[in-house]
């Protein structure tokens, strides 16, 4: 949900950061995420164990919403830059997002000895998001109008990492 929120309202919250007037930021910021998800996730190969790459994914995952805490805790305290903010904010929702629909999924099915593949995982995890982003959408059209999106941006992040950490549990 909030991956979806972050890509499908970029301009609004770098607007809301101050940088809305500079567009070529979200690209030199994506490259970063993009970067680092990939190494992150890409290194999961080396684990030939599938119960141990399962684990180590789940752990991941977990360290990532803990990046994505700590992003929010120190930009609302005034002590990360704009840009190093989405950068990790970006690596904390996209590194759980790749690692669940990736290496879980798939060693999950390995290591049960399942006949099947991840694609109905999948395609669970995806309704439910989207499901979760429309319940976000109609719910922002509920609420008191704000002048900027950063600030639901914010608190639906906020809401939505308890939800991820008590999952993840």
């Amino acid at each position: 949900v909030v991956r979806s929120l972050r890509a499908d309202f970029a301009p609004e919250i770098w607007a809301g950061l101050g940088l809305g007037q500079q567009p070529a930021i979200f690209t030199y910021s994506e490259m970063w995420v993009a970067l680092g998800v990939v190494a992150a996730n890409g290194l999961l190969f080396l684990v030939r164990d599938n119960r141990n790459a399962f684990l180590l994914a789940l752990s991941l995952s977990t360290a990532a919403l803990g990046l994505t805490t700590g992003a929010l805790a120190l930009q609302s305290a005034g002590k990360l830059s704009p840009f190093t903010f989405m950068v990790l904010l970006g690596l904390g929702m996209y590194v759980p997002y790749v690692a669940i629909h990736t290496t879980v999924f798939e060693r999950l099915v390995a290591m049960t000895r399942e006949r099947g593949n991840i694609g109905f995982l999948m395609y669970l995890a995806d309704a439910a998001g989207y499901l979760g982003y429309v319940a976000v959408m109609l719910g922002r059209g509920a609420l008191p109008q704000r002048e900027d999106f950063l600030g639901l941006f914010l608190d639906v992040t906020q809401w939505l990492l308890v939800a991820a950490f008590a999952a993840m549990l």
